[in-house]
């Protein structure tokens, strides 16, 4: 049904790719909120919702065409994936500053999550990849 986008003998799955694109700014937030919740944690489950919220257009409008473009250069490991996912953190963190807005909570909080967006779709797209058929 859906064919593997190719480029130069690499090949990406589409339902992987967006399956992990969709599960890694969920799947924090969903672990935080999975644990008993002691009035310390509570800060930190706030804090993940709120990434969640402020986060998650940005990170699908940016990551989507970078992670894209990194799998299709053949970067699959976490680290570089995360760091991807920062480096489109820092492009959005520059052009609201180039707006005149404030960047504090992006820089911060959003460098933060980028990282742990980013390395987590590299997991759940290596995890979920189905096997490349070889050709005959």
């Amino acid at each position: 049904m859906w064919q593997r986008l190719t480029f130069h003998d690499r090949k990406i799955d589409p339902a992987a790719f967006f399956f992990a694109l969709v599960a890694a700014p969920l799947a924090p937030t969903a672990a935080v909120l999975g644990i008993d919740l002691y009035p310390a944690f509570v800060a930190v489950a706030l804090i993940s919702i709120v990434a969640v919220y402020l986060g998650v257009v940005p990170y699908l409008i940016l990551g989507t065409p970078l992670f894209l473009c990194a799998l299709l250069l053949g970067l699959r490991h976490w680290l570089g994936i995360g760091l991807v996912a920062v480096f489109a953190n820092a492009v959005f963190c520059a052009s609201i500053f180039l707006s005149g807005e404030d960047v504090d909570l992006y820089l911060s909080f959003g460098t933060i999550f980028a990282f742990i967006w980013g390395a987590l779709f590299a997991v759940f797209y290596r995890t979920t990849e189905r096997p490349q058929s070889q050709p005959k």
